[in-house]
């Protein structure tokens, strides 16, 4: 029965996850086709913009949606000495990216992790 809970557990979190993505794609393919000028006066500046190599630009939003953690084991050695570990895992970073042509049009849009 407690197997049965947690495996109905984990399929209800693996619909969310998807319904979430499916969302985030619907709202920026949304953007396909619109003015950049509406972007930036929805979103603001982006952080970081780069050429397409075509003429346009790539419009970059990200965050950071957590903050870094550090972790220290301390391991007993067999001559009773210590030994300490220091493991760092970075935030995990989410990110929009616009593509828009030389006439201010978005022509493409990608995305990667969610909270932004």
């Amino acid at each position: 029965m407690r197997k049965k809970m947690l495996w109905c557990a984990a399929a209800a979190c693996a619909v969310v996850a998807l319904e979430s993505c499916a969302h985030i794609d619907a709202k920026m393919k949304a953007w396909e086709g619109r003015q950049a000028s509406d972007l930036l006066a929805t979103l603001g500046p982006p952080g970081q913009t780069m050429t397409d190599g075509q003429g346009g630009t790539i419009l970059v939003y990200s965050r950071d949606s957590g903050p870094s953690s550090v972790q220290t084991k301390t391991q007993q050695n067999w001559d009773g000495s210590t030994t300490s570990k220091t493991a760092y895992t970075p935030a995990a970073q989410a990110w929009r990216m616009f593509w828009v042509d030389a006439d201010g049009r978005i022509y493409r849009t990608a995305w990667r992790g969610l909270g932004l």
